[in-house]
Parts: structure tokens; sequence; C-alpha cells
């Protein structure tokens, strides 16, 4: 690590860099708490080699030493600045901005929005957004509030449309993970591929 890490999150356990087997040269791979965990370490091997985030995402839980509760941050995220563990678990659970909006693809080529879509199946299969009704309508929320005031009439008569995607990190369970893998394999062995 760059010694970022150390001073700016001490409540870490250990970090586990997800990598194809380039490791920047910044990088103390000695560091105690650094895993360093290859692509072949961790997916099944009909799945390599790959370099598509989606596939490496949905295999996170099978990471060898990976504790339940964990925060995922993508390469494209950087710590500046200290955070406490509250920010991504209260009472042991992940914490998240259900925040509502409408996909709307504009290419249709887009494999983003296919994943979206696969995901959004996914979701309204197995929940049911009557269950967590109050968490959807919090000032917590500011501004964004609105929109899910906004969309609420759309909501209570269909499932999920869509969640606004901050483009931050996750906290996850891995429990929730092999809970979706079991439910949706069909739909998993797609996107991983």
């Amino acid at each position: 690590m760059n010694g970022k890490i150390d001073f700016v999150i001490t409540w870490v356990n250990k970090v586990h860099f997800v990598t194809c087997g380039h490791l920047p040269p910044w990088l103390n791979t000695r560091h105690p708490q650094l895993n360093i965990v290859k692509h072949e370490d961790f997916m099944p091997e009909k799945y390599l080699p790959t370099f598509n985030s989606h596939s490496i995402e949905i295999n996170l839980h099978r990471i060898k030493g990976l504790e339940e509760k964990f925060v995922y941050f993508n390469d494209d995220t950087f710590i500046i600045d200290h955070m406490q563990p509250q920010y991504f678990f209260k009472q042991g659970l992940p914490c998240a901005s259900p925040i509502m909006t409408v996909l709307a693809p504009r290419d249709p080529g887009d494999p983003f929005f296919h994943y979206y879509i696969n995901d959004l199946a996914v979701i309204n299969h197995h929940f049911s957004k009557k269950q967590l009704r109050k968490k959807w309508f919090s000032l917590k929320y500011g501004k964004l509030l609105l929109r899910n005031l906004y969309l609420a009439p759309v909501y209570c008569f269909y499932g999920f449309f869509g969640f606004l995607n901050f483009h931050m990190p996750n906290s996850f369970l891995i429990s929730t993970f092999k809970e979706s893998f079991r439910y949706d394999m069909i739909t998993v062995n797609e996107r991983i591929r």
C-alpha cells in the first residue's frame, strides 16, 4: 500500500488488491495487510481471461479471506480523507442511498444498460420495495429526496425501474452475493461471459 490507506482507514483489517497480474510500482506488496489477488485465484477458469469489471465484481465473494462485511473500491476510486466504518455499515448492514431513477438507454449497444436491466430483473424477482418503503423517503437524501417523491406514484404499482449510480465505494455482505448466485445462476453465468 502507499501509506494513505494506513492513515485514513485504520479500521480496515485487510486490503485485497485484485489484478490480472499487473502491479503499480508504488505498491508495497510486502505490507502485512495487503493481499494480492490475481483473477485466476478466485474466478472459475472457464471465465478467464477477463477484463470485464462486471465479471470480476460478480465473483468477489470467492476471494479467500474476504470477510463477510467488505467494501468494494473500483480501480478509479481514491481515498483522500478519513473514513469511518459507519459510513459503510450500520447495525451490521451495508449502507446505501436508494435514490430512484428511470433508466433511459441512449445507445442500443451499450453493455451497461443490459447489465442494469438484468440486475433490475433479479432485484424485482427477489425483493419487494414495500418491505423497505420507509427507507426510500429520508431527509438524509437532501435534494435527491425529491426524485424519490416524484417517482413514488409509479413505483407504488410497479417494480424498481432503476437506481441512481453514484460510482462510489460500495459496502456488501458476502452472504448477499452467495444468495444471488444461488437464485440466479443463469443470469449470473450470462453476465460473467
